[in-house]
């Protein structure tokens, strides 16, 4: 018969819908991030057999920087608002003058790194969200879209969520910079503004030869905040990113293009002719038949490359 197992059947059930429910949510799971999650379960807890009341997190590995001395992580609804800051500074305790300096509703945080780290994540999301939607009436399900960084795969914070009718879903890897509203246009005046914010501070008399510090960080950045006006413009990033309203065709695809111009320019290969090649392929397909690709151009493809002296195997 051999010995019992560590996990039960529950509990491993558990794991399974765990792992499939993150991938419907966008996370996709390594092998090696589950094999340390079940790992964690049996070294931390003192009942091994407790995965469903305690599971553990999982915490992201991330190298301290000068940049980590001071990390402030802002969340903006498709309404418009930004919501209350959130800061991570490498304490383990924090000193007074920071805690001082944190503005009402702003919440602080601390990590041995000052970065964002897995139990972070969560106590600003089962606290300081939880309470934001409270406090402004939100009504739930709401959808909370975020990246698909490790401090977000932790099943404490996927259980929390799906009990807070809060669905945590995950923008598609490497097209934040399309799809995600802060990169599109959200934030880009914020960061000028606070250039500017900090400029006009150093330039005080007063504040000569001073630089910008933990605790004065927090001052500067609220100083921005409420002299700048975001509200239209992170509305406008969630319409241009076809989140809200839901709209594909509002999405500016041709800035995925824009490495394989660069690449295929730089062959000597006209871009403009591998794109006539996908639009004659795609012009060619059938109703209700996939969406071409590149390799149903195969031999014209091959042509172009021919003219430039490439060779490439496309299968």
């Amino acid at each position: 018969m051999g010995p019992d197992t560590v996990l039960s059947k529950n509990e491993e059930k558990f794991l399974e819908d765990w792992i499939i429910n993150l991938a419907k949510c966008g996370f996709p799971l390594k092998p090696s991030d589950l094999l340390n999650t079940v790992q964690k379960i049996i070294l931390e807890e003192k009942n091994r057999h407790n995965i469903l009341n305690c599971p553990p997190e999982l915490q992201s590995d991330c190298q301290k920087d000068e940049q980590s001395l001071r990390r402030k992580y802002l969340e903006n609804g498709a309404d418009g608002q930004i919501l209350p800051p959130l800061g991570v500074f490498p304490y383990v305790r924090s000193p007074p003058a920071l805690v001082k300096s944190m503005p009402d509703k702003w919440v602080l945080r601390r990590s041995e790194t000052g970065w964002m780290r897995s139990e972070s994540f969560f106590e600003n999301v089962a606290n300081s969200f939880v309470d934001y939607l409270s406090e402004n009436n939100i009504k739930r399900v709401v959808l909370f879209l975020v990246d698909g960084h490790k401090y977000h795969l932790t099943m404490e914070l996927s259980d929390f969520c799906r009990s807070s009718r809060i669905i945590l879903y995950a923008l598609y890897s490497n097209k934040t910079h399309i799809t995600q509203p802060a990169d599109v246009g959200a934030f880009k005046g914020l960061k000028s503004d606070y250039k500017k914010t900090v400029h006009k501070w150093q330039s005080i008399p007063a504040n000569e030869n001073k630089a910008v510090t933990k605790t004065n960080f927090c001052e500067l950045l609220k100083a921005v905040l409420n002299s700048t006006d975001t509200t239209e413009s992170i509305k406008n990033a969630f319409r241009k990113c076809g989140i809200f309203p839901f709209n594909l065709d509002a999405i500016d695809f041709a800035e995925c293009l824009a490495l394989a111009k660069t690449y295929f320019e730089a062959q000597g290969i006209d871009f403009a002719s591998v794109m006539r090649i996908i639009d004659k392929v795609q012009n060619e397909q059938q109703p209700n038949q996939p969406i071409a690709s590149i390799e149903d151009g195969t031999a014209e493809f091959q042509e172009l490359l021919d003219e430039a002296n490439m060779k490439v195997e496309i299968p």
